[in-house]
């Protein structure tokens, strides 16, 4: 009876998951949480840009910030269209910055 109790919760949280994967989609853009890929692109382009700004220039101190950036980032629970944003204020603030 525990095994079937056990097989049942986990069936049920599968397909809770395999729901809220299709509501995901289903989701306007602006609404839709950010996927991995997309964060980790934002994570690349903002490290980047901070590594040519000078920002990250102590070595010893350059994994802890970066971990901290990206905790507070992650938290933050950022859709996509939020990202688009963030990398969009990054690149005006890198394109007046070099001109």
């Amino acid at each position: 009876q525990a095994v079937f109790a056990i097989g049942h919760e986990w069936f049920k949280a599968e397909t809770s998951s395999d729901e809220k994967a299709a509501d995901d989609l289903s989701m306007p853009k602006e609404t839709r949480p950010a996927n991995k890929a997309e964060l980790e692109r934002l994570f690349e382009h903002l490290e980047e840009e901070l590594d040519a700004s000078g920002f990250l220039h102590v070595a010893e101190k350059r994994p802890g910030m970066v971990r901290n950036i990206r905790n507070m980032l992650q938290r933050a629970g950022l859709t996509e269209q939020e990202v688009r944003t963030l990398r969009g204020i990054i690149t005006s603030l890198v394109t007046k910055r070099r001109q």
